[in-house]
């Protein structure tokens, strides 16, 4: 069993995630199990703003299995919960109650470097003058290494 734990701060500036402008504290814990081939993955994220009524959660899930020394399959699922109160959503503009996303995942790696595509549905509750549901499709791609 592996187990991480962070503890940050992200500053004013920096491209997050629900644009909070004044920043904000974020906590993480990271666990990972490998049973043979199959590798899982789970990360629980809080986030709290300068301002008490501002915060967030995540939870992000994986599993990956390990097809050959290069080649992984699995399943990816994120979902983002906005904990902040109704009167300070509206003050600092939230777009978003909550969103998830999920779907296949499939990553080569050649040597120290990994390809990745992630493809699924997303569904997002947004706010605003015409509150709604909606939902679609995404697909990510991406190019890692290690050392």
């Amino acid at each position: 069993m592996d187990l991480g734990l962070s503890l940050s701060y992200l500053n004013r500036g920096l491209p997050q995630w629900n644009g909070e402008p004044d920043g904000q504290i974020e906590a993480l814990v990271s666990i990972g199990r490998r049973y043979g081939r199959l590798g899982l993955f789970g990360n629980l994220v809080y986030q709290q703003g300068l301002d008490a009524s501002e915060r967030n959660a995540q939870i992000r899930l994986a599993g990956l299995y390990t097809l050959s020394d290069q080649w992984m399959i699995g399943l990816d699922a994120r979902g983002y919960v906005e904990l902040t109160d109704a009167k300070e959503k509206e003050a600092e503009k939230i777009p978003s109650d909550f969103n998830v996303v999920a779907g296949p995942i499939v990553a080569f790696s050649v040597n120290h470097v990994t390809l990745m595509a992630h493809v699924g549905g997303h569904i997002d509750q947004l706010r605003g003058t015409n509150p709604h549901t909606s939902a679609g499709l995404v697909a990510l791609g991406g190019v890692g290494t290690s050392f």
